[in-house]
């Protein structure tokens, strides 16, 4: 099958979430591939630029949410693809500090589907461990795992955090490389606030 554009995750984690919470309108035309890892996305992303120059999204946890570190991080992924690129256009998108802390762009939307609330405590930890939050939401939840989750969220659910800066990024570049209207005009895009 011929794609319109991709989307290059880390791993099958990555890629559930991200079908998942893509707008159903590229679910048929954007592959979303699960590559092995950091060093596995890059080249496979620097590969897929040269042979099918078309666009293109690497999705990468940063693992930190120190925003010098993060900007160092895309000035060396962007010197890596630029050299491979040529003229397919390309994006960079980092989860910040993983990809589960999506579902922390609206927490009250989490508990709500979850029928679990956060402590105190989980909410500040969910800025830099969404990962291990999540895992003890879905424990309480009696939810055996983010697969799982994921697995059962419906496309209503699922919309709640599309407006979350990663999924709207995403949205918007394909939306603009791929010339499809967009899904709605969203005033601001919701981000973890991390305290000063």
């Amino acid at each position: 099958m011929t794609y319109d554009a991709y989307i290059i995750v880390e791993d099958r984690t990555d890629q559930q979430f991200v079908r998942v919470l893509l707008p159903e309108k590229f679910r048929d035309n954007v592959n979303v591939v699960a590559s092995g890892g950091k060093s596995a996305a890059i080249s496979l992303c620097r590969s897929i630029l040269v042979t099918r120059q078309k666009p293109t999204v690497l999705v990468m946890d940063s693992n930190t949410t120190d925003e010098r570190e993060i900007n160092e991080q895309r000035i060396i992924l962007n010197d890596l693809l630029l050299q491979a690129a040529g003229n397919a256009p390309y994006q960079i998108e980092f989860a910040v500090p993983e990809i589960e802390s999506v579902l922390f762009c609206d927490a009250t939307a989490l508990e709500f589907i979850l029928g679990v609330a956060m402590t105190d405590g989980e909410k500040i930890a969910a800025k830099y461990n969404p990962k291990g939050v999540l895992a003890d939401m879905l424990r309480r939840a009696r939810i055996g795992g983010e697969s799982d989750f994921l697995s059962t969220l419906g496309k209503e659910d699922a919309a709640k955090f599309s407006d979350c800066s990663l999924i709207a990024n995403i949205t918007t570049f394909l939306e603009n490389k791929l010339q499809l209207p967009p899904m709605h005009k969203s005033k601001f895009r919701r981000q973890i606030e991390l305290p000063r």
